[in-house]
């Protein structure tokens, strides 16, 4: 089973990167990627031993990041994935922090986190003909108040994935 630890946005502000989404579609190309699949990965696991989920779990419970907000402010693209993705030009603290302690703590427990450098980002678009430039979005504000352990799960009915939340903990005020 394929794991990571991401945000999920709340229900305003995955409404709000939906409007967002249908706008920039048309001038952008590509597939819109499902509103309810909006997520910041925070930390991706890959394929896990469901034997193992005891240990995500503890680390999950043992994270003491702090709730913060982001302004969700511009769209970009990442051009070799075909990707079109929404973020922040200014990463809040919190964030940083919450992942560094994430990605820290799986790694102490023997988990092969994927190494690559952290780039927040929520996809919204997929399969774009062409990249574009950076778009500049009337800011979307997101109150981040949890993370969860998500499992990504085979969707035999659109030959793609779903996501499927597993826990998720509360981060202090």
């Amino acid at each position: 089973m394929k794991l990571f630890f991401a945000l999920w946005p709340d229900s305003p502000t995955r409404q709000r990167l939906h409007q967002t989404q249908a706008r920039l579609l048309p001038l952008t190309g590509g597939r819109g990627t499902a509103p309810d699949t909006f997520h910041l990965t925070l930390c991706f696991l890959d394929s896990i031993d469901p034997d193992r989920m005891n240990s995500l779990t503890a680390i999950g419970s043992e994270i003491s990041g702090k709730a913060f907000e982001m302004q969700i402010d511009t769209v970009q693209c990442f051009e070799k994935a075909k990707v079109g993705w929404a973020g922040s030009t200014q990463i809040p603290q919190a964030l940083l922090k919450l992942q560094t302690s994430i990605q820290y703590d799986v790694g102490a427990e023997g988990f092969d986190a994927d190494p690559s450098p952290f780039r927040p980002h929520i996809t919204v678009m997929r399969h774009l003909p062409k990249p574009f430039e950076t778009i500049s979005i009337k800011e979307i504000p997101w109150a981040v108040r949890d993370f969860s352990l998500v499992a990504s799960l085979p969707d035999a009915t659109t030959g793609g994935v779903r996501y499927k939340v597993l826990k998720t903990w509360a981060l202090r005020d």
